[in-house]
């Protein structure tokens, strides 16, 4: 669990691009291995269920001139320096438009401006694994800044060899990208689509990519993911050629977005309040997260809106998932379970002195085991909130008496009545 600064967040767009320029040299199903192809659409549809607008777009010129206010994007494509007209060396990401003469001429300005330029790359699945070049247009970052721009508090991640490039980067961040990934050198193809797939996948709490763990792992914060992946290892590639290229996160320290998603640690009911811990970035105001039970939407007390790590709800009756929604993203969903059960006692005293109550006990709690870390094993946290809710109640009656050796009457008892649910700290009358 990382210690969380008021400025944490999510991204504030719900809009989503993730984009493969690779074509079917990079997609593998006859050996059943992970392609780009099948990757992007995983990573898309994890962002889907989890309250994104994902676009379903392939990242041409055109298409990628249309970049703007996206919460999450993510590419995959060829990577490489090349010259520009200006003869200066820039970095370049290769695109889904293949170069001919016709559109040289309709992307002339581009071109001689450096915003793009061209190269070939291998992009088509041939015989005998001799895969077919293609040229394609290349985006530079000048194109980055004519064209293209992210959201407040947007990941980008760009999955290609050399991403990591300082002006790449500094211009994805100047035109609003606030956290962003890329590669320091070339890379191994397979193995870092492996690690973009993990890295999505616990970060949305998808339970895809492998080891898939049970119970199901709930999405953790960028920068506990991270940690983790470079712990065990999974945050660099071996290219046979070129050698080692690693995974890096700028700004290297915390950054204002760390959650893809609404994170739920335990929800703990109460008297007067209800309370759900976890990670939720910045109250986003009124009508812009709601907290559900079941099927009901439970009020937020938006003034007690903690440092993004609680949320205070109006008290609950009833058990059901818990989710939490914020400006559209939605957590997983954690059960509070409702219990139920029935209290018989019977007080047998002198003579036919009898009493007995009944109770009807209802109350509500989370009773899971919780993975505090990523696939670590389960833990049972303490200190849990159990809580008897106001349906809690009950009956009581006595009857019979007491009469001594002479047959006269010592005690007897008589009545009924029903018992009600105090709130803490008060007393009957």
């Amino acid at each position: 669990r990382s210690t969380l600064t008021p400025s944490e967040d999510l991204p504030q767009n719900n809009g989503a691009r993730v984009m493969n320029a690779l074509g079917s040299a990079y997609d593998f199903p006859s050996v059943g291995m992970l392609g780009y192809t099948e990757a992007a659409n995983d990573i898309r549809s994890w962002l889907q269920q989890a309250g994104y607008t994902p676009v379903n777009s392939t990242p041409t010129v055109d298409e990628l001139k249309t970049v703007s206010n996206d919460g999450v994007f993510y590419m995959s494509s060829h990577g490489a320096f090349d010259y520009l007209p200006d003869s200066t060396v820039a970095y370049g990401l290769w695109t889904a438009t293949k170069q001919t003469p016709a559109l040289d001429g309709v992307y002339k300005d581009d071109l001689d401006s450096g915003r793009l330029t061209y190269w070939a790359a291998p992009h088509i699945r041939g015989i005998l694994s001799k895969d077919i070049s293609e040229t394609h247009y290349v985006i530079t970052p000048r194109f980055v800044q004519k064209y293209m721009s992210f959201g407040p508090r947007s990941v980008v991640f760009i999955n290609s060899g050399k991403s990591g490039d300082s002006e790449l980067r500094a211009a994805c961040i100047s035109k609003g990208a606030d956290h962003y990934l890329g590669w320091s050198h070339n890379i191994e193809p397979h193995r870092a689509l492996r690690i973009a797939h993990y890295y999505f996948d616990r970060a949305l709490g998808a339970n895809v990519a492998r080891p898939v763990l049970s119970p199901p792992q709930k999405g953790y914060q960028l920068y506990d993911v991270f940690g983790h992946m470079y712990t065990t290892g999974r945050t660099f590639t071996t290219h046979p050629k070129y050698g080692r290229s690693d995974l890096e996160p700028y700004p290297p320290a915390l950054a204002s977005v760390t959650l893809l998603r609404p994170l739920i640690y335990s929800p703990h009911p109460s008297m007067n309040e209800f309370r759900v811990l976890g990670w939720f970035g910045e109250n986003p105001g009124s009508g812009a997260a709601t907290v559900k039970v079941g099927s009901t939407v439970v009020p937020i007390r938006f003034g007690s809106w903690a440092g993004a790590t609680t949320i205070v709800c109006n008290p609950v009756q009833d058990g059901g998932d818990v989710v939490v929604s914020v400006r559209g993203r939605k957590s997983h969903p954690v059960p509070l379970t409702k219990f139920r059960g029935t209290f018989d006692y019977t007080l047998r005293d002198r003579g036919s002195l009898t009493k007995r109550v009944s109770v009807t006990f209802e109350f509500l709690a989370d009773v899971r085991t919780n993975r505090v870390r990523v696939d670590e094993t389960p833990q049972w946290g303490v200190p849990r909130s159990i809580f008897a809710i106001n349906t809690t109640g009950g009956t009581f009656e006595a009857s019979g008496e007491y009469r001594d050796s002479q047959g006269r009457l010592v005690e007897s008892w008589a009545g009924s009545g029903s018992l009600a649910l105090l709130p803490p700290g008060s007393t009957s009358n």
